[in-house]
């Protein structure tokens, strides 16, 4: 509590005038103007009260704790029926209560009504206070055109209650709408704002500018902050998610849901997705329905990527931002087409991917277009022509190129559990082996069983006779076999070797990319995965590409490939036993060997 050596009323409204207007400080002015409404109260002074739990309100709507809430809404109820009606102050009580009360239920009737009256009044103050207050309860994606409208009124409205306030907070909402709506010219309106503040500052408009600092951070690919989008961006959700487990609002509830199905926990990953159904379209809807989307497509649930698809059609053009624009999810069109590949609809998940690709671009969100790359690039190779295979080399291609200059990692968007043909990956990386599985990714060291592990997730549902396995590993390097000794089936079959040289192309312009920014540590790590797959594709192929065969025990051979595997996979589970699960009720040793995810 401050402490002030005057008690008066007036001088105690004075000080929260000053805290709270002129330097924004929405602590210390709630603090003073608490102080000045118990003076009031016990003076009967109805004004000074008014004035008072006005300032406790605060610039605009806050979420507060029920029980601040409840206390802000029964001390405005006090003070309407002691002051006179319809006198200004009257009116700015009642917009108020309107507004928090709109805010809350995600309406917009009360406060719009009040709004019409202070336009009629000729009231400044009150028509600023309204203005302020409505712009906050219509952060939802049907309002643009009339938060445009409120906020320039709200400018304009400054010049005549004189208030640097009133013009801070028109500036403000004029950046957050420009931002909301992805508008070209919405960084050069903040950088007026900035000016702006730099002439004096006022904390409370200046942390929202912080804010929408943060969020521009991400967007160029500073993934470091401690924030669930950056959290998103850099593969990190799954770690935040004993602090989701008491979300805030709906978005954080959609978050919750998405970091637990990346740690596995489906059923609570199930269950926070069935309380998000029917949600009002309010400011943090669009981020909601991000979260949403992604979760059906880790959860398989086509019903509801069905329902999200048709939801935020209307809203295709939109970033996904939240209210006050300090968290950006990329374009809406990025939403559309994961719940439509989830849904099996190809074309539309194809041609939403497309556009999603050229928004984020154009948005500058490096790391959503990232995604939105590899998202394309997904589903383009399950529609599978030979044109759309290529198109996906180029968007991946791309999207390593773009990764190493902006310093983000690309997401491995394999197939994921909506398409269980790629469900999880294993490639080398320098002394190490990588394992992808949806959204998740492990990195252990060198075993025997993961190059085997390598060869049967590179031919998912197929059998591999473990002769050829262990006969794989001996041949690294060595000599060809004599012809006559050639039977059996190859270790690494067509669909194999194409895809390990369509790997190395792809390493190949990623080694470009890497030395032409620089990156000479990310080159090295690459040219050495390119190594190493060309030993590989060298031992398992013979000349002009065909492929090798081996002859051996097949017994001695069952019994060290099953050995290899197991030690393997007990290395992977030490890691991460989600990834670790999958593989182990996926992967079948014996005298064939095999990899079938949709056993899993």
């Amino acid at each position: 509590m401050l402490v002030g050596d005057d008690t008066e009323v007036g001088a105690l409204v004075a000080r929260g005038t000053d805290a709270l207007v002129s330097g924004g400080d929405l602590w210390a002015g709630g603090e003073w103007f608490d102080m000045a409404f118990r003076a009031a109260e016990r003076a009967g002074d109805a004004t000074a009260m008014a004035e008072s739990v006005l300032g406790i309100g605060g610039l605009w709507v806050h979420d507060r704790s029920a029980a601040g809430t409840a206390v802000l809404l029964a001390r405005l109820r006090q003070v309407l029926g002691l002051v006179e009606p319809c006198s200004p102050i009257e009116l700015r009580l009642r917009a108020r209560l309107a507004a928090e009360t709109d805010y809350r239920s995600g309406g917009y009737a009360a406060i719009a009504a009040v709004l019409d009256e202070a336009e009629r009044s000729g009231d400044a103050t009150s028509r600023a206070t309204a203005l302020g207050l409505a712009h906050h309860c219509l952060s939802g994606p049907d309002h643009g055109y009339t938060r445009r409208a409120i906020a320039a009124g709200l400018i304009a409205e400054s010049s005549r209650t004189g208030q640097r306030a009133d013009l801070l907070l028109g500036l403000l909402w004029q950046c957050v709408d420009l931002l909301l709506e992805g508008d070209r010219h919405a960084g050069r309106r903040l950088n007026e704002l900035r000016e702006e503040l730099n002439r004096a500052d006022h904390i409370a408009i200046g942390q929202a500018v912080r804010g929408l600092s943060g969020m521009l951070a991400v967007r160029s690919g500073t993934l470091d902050a401690d924030t669930v989008d950056a959290a998103w961006y850099r593969g990190g959700l799954a770690e935040l998610l004993p602090a989701l487990r008491t979300p805030a609002d709906d978005a954080g509830l959609a978050a919750q849901s998405t970091a637990a199905a990346l740690a596995g926990k489906v059923a609570e990953a199930a269950s926070a997705l069935a309380r998000l159904r029917d949600l009002p379209r309010t400011g943090g809807w669009l981020v909601t329905m991000h979260f949403v989307v992604e979760t059906a497509c880790l959860l398989e649930d086509v019903e509801t990527a069905e329902s999200a698809y048709e939801q935020l059609l209307p809203y295709a053009t939109l970033p996904m931002m939240s209210p006050l624009a300090d968290a950006c999810y990329g374009s809406t069109r990025h939403a559309l087409g994961v719940a439509a590949l989830t849904a099996g609809r190809l074309d539309d998940a194809v041609e939403q991917l497309r556009l999603a690709v050229d928004a984020n671009l154009a948005l500058g969100h490096w790391p959503a277009l990232a995604h939105s790359r590899m998202r394309y690039a997904q589903a383009l190779h399950r529609r599978g022509s030979a044109a759309d295979r290529a198109a996906a080399a180029r968007q991946r291609a791309a999207a390593g190129t773009e990764a190493s200059t902006f310093n983000i990692p690309v997401p491995e968007y394999g197939g994921g559990r909506a398409d269980r043909t790629t469900v999880a990956t294993c490639v080398r990386q320098d002394q190490r082996w990588r394992i992808d599985y949806g959204h998740r990714t492990v990195r252990v060291p060198h075993r025997v069983g993961l190059l085997h592990l390598a060869v049967l997730l590179a031919n998912p549902g197929r059998d591999i006779p473990s002769l050829e396995l262990v006969a794989g590993v001996a041949a690294l390097g060595a000599a060809m076999p004599a012809p006559a000794a050639q039977t059996g089936q190859p270790i690494l079959d067509r669909v194999a070797v194409r895809e390990y040289r369509d790997r190395i192309r792809l390493l190949d312009e990623q080694i470009d990319g890497y030395e032409a920014s620089g990156a000479t540590d990310r080159a090295e790590a690459t040219r050495a995965e390119r190594e190493w797959l060309l030993a590989e594709l060298s031992a398992g192929t013979a000349i002009h590409g065909r492929a090798r065969t081996f002859n051996d025990n097949p017994e001695r051979a069952r019994l060290a490939v099953a050995r290899s595997i197991r030690r393997a996979l007990a290395t992977i589970e030490e890691v991460d036993d989600h990834i670790g699960e999958h593989l182990r009720d996926s992967i079948h040793t014996g005298v064939r060997c095999s990899y079938r995810p949709d056993a899993a």
